[in-house]
């Protein structure tokens, strides 16, 4: 109070007696802190334990430490590390314990709580035990318990890059042998385990002291042998023991001393693979050969080439190319002979047999020789023989896109004429034959020195004319000699000089079309008619729209509609006419002919008008003509379940009254007819312009008192 030290008190009062004066309070504030012990138990294992444990602090495993993390969880957030290097403690023999001192005790208004957390065990004997978890004590520190593993042997497989399949992988057979063994409790000699079996994520085999595994004792990993090889492919097997690179050995067995740890194949799977390798000979004619060999390989036509395409097949399936650009090599002069290899020997468990066939001749002397055949050698390769042709004319015929049947095409007739034809031995003006007499895939007729064709006479080549015209169809005809697209023509017939070579016919055949057109005229009643007409087409009535059917008749078939969506039109004001395009002419040889019909009338004026015909016109068109129905006025007559007869019945008689009613041409007041008179099923009185009927007249139509009474009807049951 006022300065003076002397009355200076701990307190949060004070008492001033005379009565003014200055008093100065100071409050000095600090953090509330807790403390965190953390200790540590070791648990070993109650037998075959193989920790030594400190000289010093028997409870503890020598060399061996663990780390602890300091953790907090602010009011009701979540568990998270403290930072810092305070927050993490290492516990060992020396220093079983440790405490987090001075830990606030609250961050704002939230009070913190403190746990510890195991992050990690290092040392002689880390991989003995598990981490452990921290409990909580009475007395508010935390206490880690950690147990020694059991003894156990881990079992794991890797493959590699290899393709194999799920299946082919699992197949593959473990065992382990040694001591003690047991499966389901019984004493056995040896574990087996197929890989599909194992479980996890990489996949193991874990086997514990449940099946007799013991710490010292020795024991034998391997892969069975017969489970081990797969067809289609080498393989290399390595195995090692706790990651250990020293003791990595290549072998499907390992011998593992300690009895326990991991076991680690790797099997590394390559397809097995094989060479194929072919080469050429060329067999020239003995006598009149035209070919001139290249300089430097005699043996081999100058300026030539083959193809050769490598094929295979899979077991017992059929011989298919082999696809890809590696499956096809060029032999030449300088290259005379190809080798196709690492190819695989196998597909799955299906052994693939290769083959080689020769798919052109290319080059100078290429029209000289035929497709050679390869055969097989004793030492697996091929070889593919060219003879050299003798004197021929070879004609093909290729059709385009045309649909003709094979029957069609087979019809059309090809002719040869030229000097010293002959036919079985005998001179002949010309050669005939149809091309479903031609042979060979692709088709085609060969001719040859026993048909009389010799080098250097000219021959014409044709496709006759009766034959090559298929009816219902448009044909165009090229033709041209040995490939030759400077000699191409659009004919059926072509001339060949040099006496031999291919003549190629390319026919293309398209359906002959025609296009039906329909269009339409509305007949008006000449008077009365109640028909507005379209504002801009004054031949239509307003908002009124027909459609048209087109209908076919195959020859001498029946007429039946045609289907699809395009077999129908709207025709209207704005589209009074159609035209449906591009219908096929004929049907196989019959001829299509085409009428159309109108089915619906709709819109506005749809009552005044009855369906129309169609009318075929000069120029092959339609036209459909609609009428408007003319003013009537129909009386029918029912008489419920009456019993009575028909001569009762037709006694009724019927009167309309109206103006401009007419009978006989003659002005009348009323019409009246008996029921007798009636007319049709049912029956019925029509009345129409001829008896003066007309649109937006009034008429009444009525039962004449006098006849519809009949003696016995009660009233109002008359029917």
């Amino acid at each position: 109070m006022n300065s003076d030290e002397a009355n200076e008190q701990l307190s949060d009062s004070i008492t001033i007696a005379e009565g003014t004066g200055t008093v100065a309070f100071v409050n000095t504030y600090t953090k509330k802190t807790v403390d965190i012990t953390v200790d540590k138990i070791w648990s070993l294992a109650e037998a075959n334990s193989a920790v030594v444990c400190d000289a010093t602090n028997v409870t503890w495993p020598a060399g061996t430490t663990v780390s602890v993390k300091l953790q907090k969880k602010v009011g009701d957030g979540e568990v998270k590390d403290v930072e810092g290097d305070d927050a993490t403690a290492t516990l060992s023999a020396a220093h079983p314990s440790h405490t987090f001192e001075d830990l606030v005790e609250y961050e704002g208004d939230q009070k913190v709580t403190y746990s510890v957390k195991e992050v990690a065990i290092e040392g002689t004997y880390a991989a003995n035990f598990n981490l452990g978890s921290a409990e909580k004590q009475d007395d508010g520190s935390y206490r880690i318990t950690n147990s020694e593993k059991e003894a156990g042997l881990t079992i794991t497989k890797s493959f590699g890059d290899s393709d194999l399949t799920d299946a082919q992988k699992g197949n593959i057979v473990f065992k382990v042998t040694g001591n003690g063994l047991k499966k389901d409790g019984t004493a056995v000699s040896e574990l087996t385990k197929k890989y599909s079996d194992f479980t996890g994520d990489p996949k193991k085999w874990v086997l514990t002291q449940a099946d007799g595994i013991m710490d010292g004792v020795t024991y034998t990993v391997s892969e069975t042998a017969d489970s081990v090889e797969i067809t289609g492919y080498n393989r290399t097997t390595t195995v090692k023991v706790n990651s250990d690179e020293a003791n990595e050995q290549l072998s499907d067995s390992i011998t593992i001393a300690e009895g326990t740890g991991t076991v680690a194949f790797v099997n590394t799977y390559t397809k097995k693979t094989v060479d194929i390798t072919v080469d050429k000979i060329w067999s020239l004619a003995e006598a009149n050969s035209a070919v001139v060999c290249d300089a430097t390989n005699v043996t081999w036509p100058a300026g030539t080439t083959v193809s050769v395409k490598l094929q295979k097949k899979v077991g017992d399936g059929e011989v298919k190319d082999v696809e890809g650009d590696d499956a096809t090599a060029t032999l030449s002069a300088a290259h005379p002979s190809h080798t196709f290899e690492d190819l695989v020997e196998y597909e799955g468990d299906q052994k693939v047999t290769y083959s080689v066939k020769e798919v052109a001749i290319e080059g100078t002397y290429a029209a000289n020789f035929n497709l050679g055949s390869a055969e097989k050698q004793d030492d697996g390769s091929y070889r593919i023989t060219n003879s050299e042709k003798e004197a021929g004319l070879t004609i093909t015929k290729s059709f385009g896109d045309s649909d003709l049947t094979d029957a069609q095409k087979g019809n059309i007739v090809f002719k040869v004429t030229g000097n010293g034809l002959k036919k079985d031995g005998t001179a002949v003006s010309e050669l005939t034959k149809k091309y479903s007499d031609f042979t060979g895939d692709p088709k085609k007729w060969v001719l040859t020195q026993a048909d009389g064709i010799m080098d250097g006479v000219t021959y014409t080549v044709s496709e006759t004319a009766d034959s090559v015209e298929i009816t219902g169809y448009n044909r165009t005809t090229t033709v041209k000699v040995n490939s030759d697209e400077a000699n191409e023509q659009l004919s059926d017939s072509i001339t060949i000089a040099e006496g031999t070579g291919t003549v190629a016919f390319v026919n293309t055949y398209t359906k002959k079309t025609v296009n039906i057109t329909v269009d339409k005229i509305w007949s008006l009643a000449e008077a009365n008619s109640a028909v507005v007409c379209d504002a801009t087409n004054v031949t239509w009535p307003a908002g009124t729209t027909v459609s048209v059917k087109l209908q076919k008749k195959v020859g001498d078939g029946e007429v039946k509609d045609v289907e699809g969506d395009d077999a129908t039109a709207t025709l209207s004001a704005a589209h009074p006419s159609h035209t449906f395009e591009d219908l096929v002419e004929y049907e196989g040889d019959q001829k299509v002919t085409y009428s159309v019909k109108e089915v619906a009338i709709e819109g506005t004026y749809a009552a005044n008008f009855n369906l129309g015909s169609a009318e075929k016109q000069d120029d092959g068109s339609y036209r459909i003509t609609n009428s408007e129905k003319e003013a009537g006025l129909t009386i029918t007559k029912s008489f419920g379940d009456s019993d009575l007869t028909d001569a009762q019945k037709g006694n009724i008689v019927f009167k309309v009254t109206g103006n401009g009613l007419k009978k006989d041409g003659t002005a009348v007041s009323e019409l009246t007819k008996k029921y007798s008179d009636f007319t049709g099923d049912p029956k019925k009185w029509v009345l129409t312009q001829a008896d003066g009927i007309m649109d937006g007249v009034t008429y009444t139509v009525s039962e004449t008192a006098d006849s519809v009474e009949i003696t016995q009807v009660t009233t109002g049951q008359r029917p």
